[in-house]
């Protein structure tokens, strides 16, 4: 970087600070009018010194070498599951779920309270 722009940098990095210093002393001391209005206007000076500064530092950056490492593998298409779209038979649930099974059972033991009750 050169000294010349590192120079700029420190010069709004030291007006920030001062800037912000102004700010927390205008919070601190008794209200008077239009202080509202101080406070906002030293509030964008800040921003602008700020912002300038990251700027700068942004500028004087070295831009950083595009090599494979560094770049963003291209996304891969997401590998197709062999899922059968086969239909599952009630048989099959029987066996694979015991959820399923515990769900007749629940069924069966209720069609059977019902029958008990209407006789």
């Amino acid at each position: 970087m050169s000294d010349k722009i590192n120079a700029a940098i420190l010069l709004l990095r030291s007006k920030a600070v001062e800037t912000a210093g102004m700010i927390k002393e205008l919070g601190t001391k008794p209200t008077e009018e239009g202080d509202s209005e101080k406070i906002a206007e030293l509030a964008q000076k800040f921003v602008q010194y700020e912002g300038a500064m990251i700027s700068l530092q942004q500028l004087m950056r070295p831009p950083a070498p595009q090599s494979a490492q560094n770049q963003m593998p291209a996304p891969q298409p997401a590998p197709s599951e062999s899922v059968s779209k086969k239909t599952i038979t009630e048989e099959e649930l029987k066996t694979r779920s015991p959820t399923y099974r515990k769900s007749q059972a629940v069924k069966r033991v209720s069609k059977k309270k019902a029958k008990k009750d209407e006789s």
